[in-house]
């Protein structure tokens, strides 16, 4: 048994490592009590300014999603921060504490793949190394980082962290599997228009606000106010605007109102249709903005629509006339809707042309059910039902990467690939595009009852595809590695390939297949097998539930450029330090430095973490870093704890109560037996590890020495079956001491037969 920590790792100490290390090593071997490491995870490991990121604030008791670039958003906090720190490497940190506000994203766990939502503990920025990645995968999404920058992959059926230049094409990234589980949406009411028209040569009736301003500070004061922002004007457009016989500029009303509606209307010059400045979000809105994407173009003073289908036709006219706008045919046939301002907030939601189209800024907050009415229409003009999928084709970049983090709202992964396309109605020699493909029964359910066509035939399509005897195993819904897991279970449990069939509701052959790895689980299966098994829960379980937790994109490749950037970007993640960002949407990913300093002064190690996750993420990093040594996870055992109570109020006394997990305590009695009995070791803990837990002399008097070549009859050897674990064997765990024998060396193997263990 190792006494000495041999640390493996093919990194080496980068940036202002080296100092940090010699620095503690040296106070720790003269005796120094307390020394303190500043600094913030994950820096230096970073990824371009134009990767985009999905992000949640707080506001009203919602956290409402938004999406932006990771350069946009650190440059601002850096901006507003009140306090911007630097290391010796150049990194800038700005830590949230001093930041305006407290903004969280996406992010994987780890240790059971589940998707949460972890708050951002700082902002990180330094100048970009001269060679950068970027990493595809087999689905489409992409992210352009740093090659030290870290990715949780699931490799060989665990989830490793590796860097980027370390990557395999056999790993697979986990992607959310919804991003509305983490925060569902409300509906969104209304949008104020002042937000996209204020510096537009538009007008706005403000005579009720301005009515209200000359009752409040009289009318002297109220045309002073008015001056300030209507110079050059003359005194009878003070008193024009004031009696609300003269209206305002846009730039004009916004500054004097903070972007306030108050019930005022926007209009263009010569137009007589005005639009409320707190304009609403209806359903008939929606639907035209879905066509506008997919459909539609835009001049200064009007925008088209390209439609050719009758019953599409009829759909539009409806909401034109609902939403109240004129319009008129073009000689070609494509709608012409007559409003300036229409135009212009159209061009400003959703782009001008095909290159530059986008989701309007404000579809993160809209509710499943209003998105779905937007992306219906988008779909219903831009969509079509293939032999055993639904796709899309795009020229935009921009609307290829939101369209997939929209459909991962309702639980859709989808898959994007980019191909050379001919237009068919042009001169043109043709261009990129970006096709979306949405396959899988699940994920072609959930687009027809969720999203969907307004198409009577498209409708009827995906209705006689979704009929059929349609696989859910697709190269987009499985469980890559359970097959191992699958087979390891038969031999804990003395189970036939043909029992787990049964309740994955498979055929014994595909059992087979999969445990040979010739074929993957979907996890629609593995679910299955997860709900039906009755068992109870082990090592093989929990790894089960972990792959059928997250959709799984296996890595297609890892391509090297040179920079052009002068910057790259980071965050620090509470807990899971990783955030989904990148194109389509990715999840992304510093234990090293503390790694080194207990190789160099070889004692016995404990590291404290404040919370469950993050001592079991440590955990799993200093394993790796010393698989010859014992590296233990001690947190508290309890799932849930109420202590003893009494309410004089209604004199009620409420007992002590408490759920004690078994698999942690097994893992506490795992740690204090090597503590106690190595030295080479090193404790990952919670808070939990200062409480005491007796006499160290009397934990040992509950244990038994055995030594090779000793004859022990195996019911003297019963009382110790609380420890866990008796012993591993090739990563199996024995709970039994009847299921081992001790061989020379001391490695313990599976018991053969008979009463005495030697």
């Amino acid at each position: 048994m190792s006494q000495d920590f041999q640390m493996q790792s093919d990194f080496k100490p980068k940036g202002d490592q080296p100092q940090a290390i010699e620095a503690l090593v040296k106070g720790l071997k003269k005796g120094t009590q307390f020394q303190t490491l500043l600094g913030a995870t994950g820096t230096g490991k970073s990824l371009t300014g134009c990767s985009n990121v999905w992000f949640y604030r707080f506001n009203e008791g919602y956290y409402e999603p938004f999406e932006m670039t990771i350069g946009e958003m650190v440059d601002h906090m850096f901006h507003q921060s009140r306090h911007v720190s630097y290391d010796q490497n150049g990194t800038e940190i700005a830590f949230s504490s001093f930041c305006p506000e407290q903004l969280y994203v996406a992010s994987v766990n780890p240790q059971n793949g589940c998707s949460e939502m972890k708050p951002i503990t700082a902002y990180q920025r330094h100048e970009s190394p001269q060679y950068l990645y970027t990493v595809q995968t087999c689905c489409g999404r992409r992210v352009e980082v740093t090659g030290d920058h870290n990715f949780w992959v699931l490799r060989d059926g665990q989830l490793v962290l590796t860097r980027t230049d370390d990557l395999k094409k056999t790993d697979h990234i986990p992607l959310p599997r919804s991003l509305e589980m983490m925060a569902p949406q409300k509906a969104l009411k209304s949008i104020n228009l002042l937000r996209y028209l204020e510096r537009e040569d538009l007008f706005v009736d403000a005579k009720h606000y301005l009515e209200e301003m000359v009752a409040l500070v009289g009318e002297s004061a109220a045309r002073r106010n008015l001056r300030l922002f209507m110079r050059n004007s003359s005194y009878g457009k003070f008193s024009a605007a004031i009696c609300g016989k003269e209206r305002v500029t846009a730039s004009t009303y916004s500054r004097l109102t903070r972007c306030r509606g108050d019930g005022a209307f926007i209009s263009s010059r010569l137009s007589s249709q005005s639009f409320p400045i707190d304009f609403p979000i209806t359903s008939e809105f929606l639907k035209l903005l879905g066509l506008f994407i997919a459909e539609g173009c835009v001049t200064p003073n009007y925008f088209c629509l390209s439609i050719r289908e009758m019953e599409l036709e009829r759909q539009t006219l409806e909401i034109l006339a609902l939403l109240n706008l004129s319009h008129g045919r073009r000689p070609d046939g494509d709608f012409q809707i007559n409003d300036k301002t229409m135009a212009i907030l159209f061009k400003q939601l959703c782009g001008k042309g095909a290159f530059h189209k986008h989701l309007p800024d404000f579809w993160p907050e809209l509710s499943l059910e209003q998105l779905g009415l937007l992306l219906n229409m988008y779909f219903t003009g831009d969509g079509w039902v293939d032999r055993n999928d639904v796709k899309c084709t795009t020229a935009s970049e921009t609307l290829a990467s939101q369209l997939l983090y929209a459909l991962n709202r309702f639980g859709i992964w989808a898959r994007v690939k980019k191909r050379f396309q001919r237009a068919t109605n042009s001169s043109s020699s043709g261009n990129w595009f970006y096709q979306i493909t949405i396959s899988g029964k699940p994920n072609l359910e959930c687009f027809y009852r969720k999203i969907g066509f307004s198409l009577t035939r498209k409708t009827q399509k995906l209705k006689r595809l979704l009929d059929r005897t349609l696989s859910a195993n697709t190269n987009v819904d499985v469980a890559p590695g359970a097959g191992v897991y699958l087979k390891k279970l038969r031999g804990r449990h003395g189970l036939y390939q043909k029992d787990i069939a049964q309740y994955a509701k498979l055929s014994r052959s595909a059992i087979g297949l999969i445990e040979t790895n010739e074929r993957q689980i979907s996890q629609l299966a593995l679910k299955r097998f997860l709900k039906r098994w009755p068992h109870g829960d082990s090592e093989e379980i929990l790894a089960l539930r972990m792959l059928s937790e997250p959709c799984w994109a296996a890595v297609d490749s890892v391509e090297k450029f040179c920079s052009q950037e002068k910057y790259v970007y980071d965050f620090s993640v509470e807990g899971n330090e990783t955030f989904l960002a990148g194109f389509g949407g990715l999840y992304v990913h510093n234990t090293f430095t503390i790694a080194n300093i207990i190789q160099e002064v070889q004692r016995p190690t404990l590291v404290i973490a404040h919370n469950k996750t993050l001592a079991a993420q440590l955990c799993t990093e200093f394993r790796e870093f010393f698989p010859k040594n014992a590296v233990h996870y001690f947190v508290s055992y309890y799932d849930y704890y109420q202590p003893e109570a009494y309410n004089p109020t209604t004199d009620t006394y409420i007992e002590k109560d408490a759920a004690i997990n078994e698999e942690i305590n097994k893992f506490r009695h795992a740690a204090t037996t090597n503590l106690l009995t190595r030295r080479d070791v090193i404790i990952v803990a919670s808070v939990s590890c200062i409480y005491g837990l007796g006499s160290p002399k009397q934990y040992l008097d509950l244990s038994r020495e055995i030594n090779v070549g000793e004859e022990v009859k195996r019911d003297a050897l019963f009382q110790l079956r609380f420890l866990y674990p008796i012993a591993r064997v090739q990563g199996e765990n024995f709970y039994d001491v009847a299921d081992l024998v001790l061989v020379e060396g001391g490695v313990p193997e599976k018991r053969v037969e008979g009463e005495v263990i030697t």
